[in-house]
């Protein structure tokens, strides 16, 4: 099977939950930010196979800003043998936010941030976080 045999479809929020919780365990937010949360405001699709099963959701919000319109890819998750859904997530994701001026993601995986650099994708900043008990 390849990329090109897959379907996408926008799915609700309550819908994508399920598939995306395994995105929570690797978010960079320790458990202090819900799935919830993080989709709130987002559009959410899943990418299917031939048979009709997800393999891939993702959820994108779009952001108006003064200068420009950003849409931040919240939340992803997806398994499929044989295909790359990094690669074809992005694909999908860049294609849909053509109508924006920038397409952005926060991460703590070194391979995803490698991968997300292969296209197109620079490293703006870094979030520092600290818990605010915690004295240095």
């Amino acid at each position: 099977m390849n990329a090109a045999d897959l379907a996408v479809r926008r799915v609700s929020i309550a819908e994508a939950l399920p598939s995306l919780r395994p995105a929570l365990k690797r978010s960079p937010w320790g458990g202090l930010v819900s799935l919830d949360e993080i989709l709130r405001g987002a559009q959410c699709f899943q990418v299917c196979d031939v048979a009709g099963v997800p393999c891939l959701t993702y959820g994108v919000e779009i952001i108006p800003h003064a200068g420009g319109t950003e849409a931040l890819i919240v939340a992803a998750a997806g398994h499929l043998p044989g295909v790359d859904l990094t690669d074809t997530g992005l694909r999908l994701i860049s294609a849909q936010a053509k109508h924006c001026d920038v397409i952005t993601a926060v991460t703590r995986r070194p391979a995803l941030i490698k991968k997300m650099h292969t296209h197109g994708f620079k490293t703006v900043a870094v979030i520092l976080a600290k818990a605010s008990h915690v004295d240095a």
